[in-house]
């Protein structure tokens, strides 16, 4: 994306589960949705003005939380495959 003119690129480092797999394998409730909160996530790093440090505050947050209860919620499956790109 970045050879193709992208100024910013929010990539994963692997395949991401959805938030299907969490509730079927994890057996989470339906309401919790964590591939959806990271979409917003990234939807949100993308629209401030330090996309970058705002991504990375937010992958502090679910590291925070899993540290603290361990719940695969907060698990790095998800946010630690997150990086952010700028140009």
């Amino acid at each position: 994306m970045i050879h193709n003119g992208a100024e910013l690129v929010t990539a994963t480092r692997w395949v991401l589960p959805t938030s299907f797999a969490f509730h079927r394998l994890a057996d989470l409730p339906e309401s919790v949705r964590p591939l959806s909160e990271a979409i917003i996530a990234v939807d949100a790093a993308h629209e401030h003005h330090d996309p970058v440090h705002r991504l990375g505050r937010w992958q502090r947050e679910p590291l925070d939380r899993w540290r603290t209860d361990g719940r695969i919620e907060h698990s790095p499956l998800l946010w630690a495959a997150m990086t952010c790109m700028v140009v």
